[in-house]
This record gives structure tokens, sequence and C-alpha cells, in this order.
């Protein structure tokens, strides 16, 4: 394994101090036990994932809507 450089080390840090994530973090937290407590469509798992894409940056891709009502994920 790679050892890391000190900008990535730096930027490991500043991830660690960051309230913004944190607060992130505790959102996701807070999302994951109200799905745990009830039944979710598959419209719940796309929120999640969009979510969860934003914490971490990446891109929305577009989505085109799944007929039907008998989902296993």
């Amino acid at each position: 394994m790679d050892r890391l450089t000190d900008k990535e080390k730096q930027e490991l840090l500043d991830f660690a101090y960051s309230s913004e994530l944190r607060e992130d973090f505790r959102q996701m937290e807070e999302r994951r036990n109200q799905y745990i407590k009830r039944s979710f469509t598959a419209d719940n798992y796309i929120e999640f994932l969009n979510f969860t894409n934003a914490v971490i940056n990446h891109k929305r891709k577009s989505f085109r809507k799944i007929k039907g009502d008998n989902f296993k994920i």
C-alpha cells in the first residue's frame, strides 16, 4: 500500500474537522433509522442514493421511473 502524501494527510485532517461533514453524516444516520422503521419503495431508495451522492459530491444521473410495485434489492 502506498503512503499518503502530505496533501492527502491534510485533506483527511480537514475532513475530520469539518462540521459540515459531521452534520451530513448525522443526517444520514437519522434518515437511516427512519428507513429501517418502515418499508420503503424504489423511490425511497433513489432518494437515499441521491442524498448520499450529494454528500460525496457525485453528479446526479438522469433517472427514468421504474414501473411496478414488487422490488427486491
